[in-house]
């Protein structure tokens, strides 16, 4: 409706004329606020711009209840999830109850330790997305990967659509190793701190300098034989 308006292909609804009407008007969202300013402005035909002021300022507040726990409510997820971003970019172990204690020594903010998980959750997909998304992006990757390292091998193994297990094993490692590495190779598995709780396999060797060169890594559910045999074959 509002592209047809401003193509001139229907008339402007004469609310639009009165969205904007008087100094003290209430709104119940910032979404409604916009949206009034968007009909106001395409009325009077002005620019609006994104920027906003403040034109008055009272610091003795006569609205809502004062007290230890007032404000609480507006603690949202987005603004305690912004609090603790620049904390997982140097720790990404973060847990749940360490928010929970330092919202409430800094802040005096109660959360309990579901909403705590819940706002770490949302802090880790803006730093570093969503890993469903992550997951939804291999076969891309794996297309790059052929593209811009040819020679590699991936290898992705999925139950009716589902991951299951990835392999990784890039050519210029695969080549570093034949030219430069003796022929021993160290096997190790570790944790992956990430909201599946997988495992990391990795195939590693020491190259001239005595320093670990990677050969090839995977992505499972679990350390197990039948994943370690599916690595390694």
């Amino acid at each position: 409706m509002m592209k047809d308006v401003i193509n001139n292909q229907i008339k402007i609804p004469v609310e639009w004329h009165t969205s904007i009407h008087k100094i003290g008007q209430k709104f119940d969202s910032v979404a409604e606020v916009r949206l009034a300013l968007q009909y106001y402005s395409i009325v009077k035909r002005f620019k609006n711009f994104s920027i906003m002021s403040i034109k008055n300022f009272y610091s003795t507040h006569t609205c809502g209840q004062h007290g230890a726990n007032a404000g609480h409510s507006r603690a949202s997820r987005k603004f305690i999830a912004s609090q603790i971003q620049y904390i997982l970019k140097v720790k990404p172990d973060l847990r749940p109850i360490d928010i929970k204690n330092d919202l409430f020594s800094h802040y005096s903010i109660k959360i309990n330790y579901c909403k705590a998980w819940q706002r770490k959750e949302r802090a880790q997909q803006e730093l570093f997305s969503d890993d469903d998304e992550a997951y939804d992006s291999l076969r891309w990757y794996e297309a790059m990967v052929q593209a811009t390292n040819p020679g590699s091998r991936v290898a992705t193994d999925a139950n009716d659509g589902r991951f299951r297990r990835l392999f990784i094993g890039y050519n210029v490692c695969i080549k570093g190793f034949i030219a430069g590495c003796r022929p021993l190779l160290f096997l190790d598995g570790t944790f992956l701190k990430d909201r599946y709780r997988g495992k990391l396999l990795s195939i590693t060797r020491c190259d001239g300098n005595q320093r670990i060169f990677p050969l090839a890594y995977c992505v499972c559910d679990q350390e197990n034989e039948a994943n370690w045999k599916w690595f390694l074959q």
